[in-house]
């Protein structure tokens, strides 16, 4: 018996699907004529895959393929490409190409903020007469309190009116004893009278003038400690303003109530603790200060190591 064949010669379906493949690939075709290459984006990737796997036969090939067109000079992801002027066909020797070049920035330096310039370094002429100044100031508070020794002789032998240097300072230290009554801030005759005399020592050297008014041990039934240090530094500003003559703009009233013993409450001399301090402050001027920051930013020092600023203004002693 004859073997039949698994399919007939000419199956049916063949033609057909012949017609359909041969419409495919007429379609590709078609669409590949149509199409147009951006060949600056085709650079792009082969290099990056030629930079990344490398080539294995490498040859140069400049020229365009025939019936192409360079429509747009970047790949636009987005939107629609933008024609350029001229239509490159066939073959022949390309245009620069201008592809976008992967500009790096500079590595973000930190401005650094300039170094302040530092000031000149003292010279033997600027210590010189930061020294003298110094001198002179000192010399000139001694000098004072000599002056107002002078007026008040008669209370500091009686232990009523204490006089302190400390550097370019001044205390005029008045005592309760012959300046105010007990418990009052009425001012006694006989201290007006030093107080106008004081302000003719005053008058005539510029600088701050400070009343610090200190109370201690007020009757429980009169006024606090705080009211009668504030009203008798008031009461003595009073006077040096008026009949002394002083300008207000130099007088400045603070109270201290009990706050600022100059002994222990339970010493035999307690009595110091309640006073009014007239503090006289030689001035400096601008020039001298410019001298004296330069130099305290050199440490500079007198021969004994001090520094100048507390030689001008020493700490004032402690309670014991």
């Amino acid at each position: 018996m004859a073997s039949q064949p698994l399919l007939p010669a000419n199956p049916r379906w063949l033609p057909t699907f012949a017609v359909v493949l041969l419409a495919i690939v007429c379609m590709l075709v078609v669409m590949l004529s149509l199409s147009r290459p951006d060949y600056r984006r085709f650079a792009l990737v082969s290099g990056g895959l030629a930079a990344g796997f490398g080539n294995e036969d490498a040859f140069a090939d400049d020229r365009v393929p025939l019936g192409a067109s360079v429509i747009v000079p970047d790949f636009h992801p987005e939107g629609e490409p933008a024609p350029i002027d001229k239509l490159w066909q066939g073959g022949g020797q390309l245009p620069p190409l201008e592809l976008p070049v992967a500009v790096v920035p500079p590595a973000a330096t930190a401005t650094a903020t300039p170094a302040p310039e530092l000031p000149p370094g003292p010279t033997p002429e600027s210590r010189a007469l930061a020294h003298a100044a110094v001198d002179a100031l000192v010399a000139g508070a001694r000098k004072q309190a000599g002056a107002l020794a002078a007026r008040f002789g008669g209370g500091i032998s009686r232990g009523e009116v204490e006089i302190e240097t400390r550097g370019r300072t001044v205390v005029l230290r008045l005592l309760e004893k012959g300046s105010f009554a007990p418990g009052s801030t009425t001012l006694l005759p006989a201290m007006r009278k030093q107080l106008q005399d004081v302000a003719s020592v005053v008058a005539a050297q510029p600088g701050p003038l400070v009343l610090r008014g200190h109370h201690a041990g007020a009757a429980a039934t009169g006024p606090s400690d705080w009211t009668l240090s504030a009203g008798r530094a008031a009461a003595m500003a009073e006077v040096l303003q008026g009949t002394g003559g002083i300008d207000p703009g130099r007088l400045t009233v603070v109270a201290h109530g009990a706050s600022r013993p100059l002994v222990p409450p339970a010493s035999p001399r307690a009595e110091r603790n309640t006073r009014v301090e007239l503090v006289i402050t030689q001035p400096i001027d601008a020039a001298l200060r410019a001298t004296l920051d330069m130099l305290a930013a050199s440490r500079e020092k007198l021969d004994g190591g001090v520094p100048l600023e507390q030689i001008l203004d020493p700490p004032a002693a402690e309670v014991p």
